[in-house]
């Protein structure tokens, strides 16, 4: 595959050189990552002790890239989370009509570029798709196909400019238009995950999220987005070391290794599946009514544990 014909990867770093060495050696396993257009964006540090900690993830990623197509971006001044993704997609795209999103705390399939480039080839005149997501809740794990499900996700993902141009940025609007049309029992999956509170939450500056933005923009314009049965990201961060990371030393099971080759017959929200899904959350981190950051803590804890028991 020609490298003109790879879409961009950007990858989003701070100050977790482990969690950032783990994600390259990952992507070194994809064989189209040494051809890829690659953009790292680095954020700035908060404090002189953590500038240190900044420059040593520098040199991390001058080393492993040395040999490979790629721009470093450095922040001179902390950006946060969110408004680093916001700003560093808009850049990418102002250049790329597509792009792979990935954050230093996940590490990804040895298919997880071809998963992504395939399918943004596949659908990219299908303007109800919003996206092509590698991480999946294991509702299905032994499945080989893929589903949709309405809206947008955060963990290892890819989309096209024009998806990523309708964006939504204000979350007061965004939520606005969610209670005028009835939809927030919906958005949280029947009661299975608090998506409302958090998006209210972020109209109120009390989380700064772009992910809940992203997803609440494309549920409210009705597009979907493509999941494997069998996840292609495994997420690293809930070790207590990112922004808005639990506490917990376990870690999500390994991405599975194969393609997925299996695709729905009609471009539509499987019923199925979000109902499965929203049975998932709901067992695992309780209700909407009754959610608690300890319990969701707790929940991820024994859910990483039992995975690592099943030998996923």
């Amino acid at each position: 595959m020609r490298s003109k014909l790879l879409a961009p990867i950007v990858i989003f770093a701070f100050n977790r050189e482990r969690h950032l060495r783990e994600l390259f050696d990952s992507l070194k396993r994809n064989e189209e990552f040494a051809d890829s257009p690659l953009f790292v964006f680095l954020d700035g540090p908060r404090s002189m002790e953590e500038s240190k900690i900044v420059d040593n993830v520098q040199k991390l990623i001058e080393t492993e890239l040395i040999d490979l197509n790629f721009k470093l971006i450095r922040a001179t001044e902390n950006q946060g989370l969110s408004n680093s993704i916001l700003a560093g997609i808009d850049i990418v795209l102002a250049q790329y009509d597509r792009v792979i999103v990935l954050e230093d705390d996940l590490i990804v399939s040895p298919v997880f570029l071809k998963y992504c480039n395939e399918n943004l080839d596949r659908f990219s005149s299908e303007k109800t798709i919003a996206s092509i997501q590698g991480f999946s809740y294991p509702f299905a794990p032994n499945s080989k196909g893929t589903y949709f499900l309405r809206g947008a996700d955060c963990w290892g993902w890819a989309t096209w400019s024009d998806r990523w141009a309708s964006l939504e940025r204000d979350s007061a609007t965004l939520l606005m238009k969610m209670r005028r049309f009835n939809l927030t029992n919906i958005f949280d999956l029947n009661g299975a995950y608090p998506y409302t509170n958090l998006l209210s939450r972020q109209a109120q500056g009390k989380v700064d999220s772009w992910a809940i933005r992203w997803h609440a923009s494309m549920f409210l314009q009705n597009r979907l987005s493509l999941y494997p049965y069998q996840s292609l990201v495994s997420n690293r961060g809930e070790d207590g070391s990112g922004t808005h990371a639990g506490n917990s030393d376990q870690h999500s099971p390994d991405p599975a290794e194969i393609l997925p080759n299996q695709y729905p017959e009609q471009i539509l929200e499987s019923k199925l599946d979000s109902s499965k899904l929203s049975k998932f959350l709901r067992a695992k981190y309780g209700t909407y009514s009754k959610f608690s950051y300890r319990r969701y803590k707790r929940k991820l804890k024994e859910l990483y544990r039992n995975f690592k028991k099943a030998g996923f």
